[in-house]
C-alpha cells in the first residue's frame, strides 16, 4: 500500500479472511485497524485466492463481526487481553485464534492452540515478559483460579495482581475454573 487504509477497504470476493485475524507486529502480535505503508501483516485465510487492498476506501464485503467477547471473562497480561469461559459458537472460533509464535523474546501471550480465547481456560504461553501486571474482569459470579509456578490466585470479579516477577523470559501459567463448594441443608418438616 502507498498511504495508511483501513482494512475494511479489502475487498475479499471469495471471503478467504477469516474475521478479526489481520494482525500487524510490533514487538508482540497485535489487531490491526489499518494497513500502513512499509509494514508486514498476518491474516488467516480459508483458502487460496485474491483479496485486493485498496486506498480509496470503497465499500466492501469484509464481515463485521458480532461483538461476542464482551460477554465472556477476560484477563490482561501487561495489558494484552485474553478471553475465557462464556460459550463463542465453535463456528466462529478461528475468528480468535492467533498468528504463529513469534521470534524468541518478543512479547506473546496466548492460549494452547493459538488462540486468544478458550472456553475452560488451559496453558498460558508466556513469552518476552520480565515482570507481569495482570488485570481481570469475571462476569457471572464465577471463579476461576490462575496458578503461577506454586502460588494460586482466586479470579472474582474485577480486581488486579500486580508487578509479579517472572524468572524467565518464556513460561506458562494455568487458568482453570475455581471449585464451587455447596453445603446442602436438609429440613425436615
Amino acid at each position: 500500500v502507498s498511504e495508511a487504509t483501513s482494512v475494511y477497504s479489502t475487498l475479499d470476493p471469495y471471503d478467504l479472511i477469516i474475521p478479526n485475524t489481520i494482525y500487524t507486529f510490533n514487538n508482540g502480535y497485535n489487531l490491526a485497524d489499518e494497513f500502513e505503508p512499509g509494514h508486514g501483516y498476518w491474516l488467516r485465510s480459508n483458502g487460496y485466492g485474491d483479496i485486493t487492498i485498496s486506498i480509496y476506501n470503497f465499500n466492501n464485503d469484509l464481515p463485521v463481526t458480532e461483538d461476542r467477547l464482551r460477554k465472556v471473562n477476560m484477563i490482561t497480561f501487561n495489558d494484552y487481553p485474553l478471553y475465557f469461559g462464556g460459550n463463542i459458537p465453535y463456528t466462529v472460533l478461528l475468528s480468535y485464534s492467533l498468528p504463529p509464535v513469534p521470534p524468541l523474546g518478543a512479547f506473546d501471550v496466548r492460549f494452547g492452540g493459538d488462540m486468544r480465547y478458550s472456553k475452560n481456560g488451559g496453558t498460558i504461553d508466556l513469552s518476552g515478559i520480565h515482570k507481569l501486571d495482570i488485570s481481570y474482569d469475571i462476569k457471572n459470579d464465577e471463579e476461576w483460579k490462575l496458578i503461577i509456578g506454586s502460588r494460586v490466585y482466586s479470579l472474582r470479579d474485577r480486581d488486579d495482581i500486580n508487578k509479579i516477577e517472572f524468572n524467565s523470559i518464556e513460561g506458562s501459567v494455568n487458568l482453570m475454573r475455581g471449585v464451587t463448594r455447596y453445603t446442602r441443608t436438609h429440613q425436615s418438616d
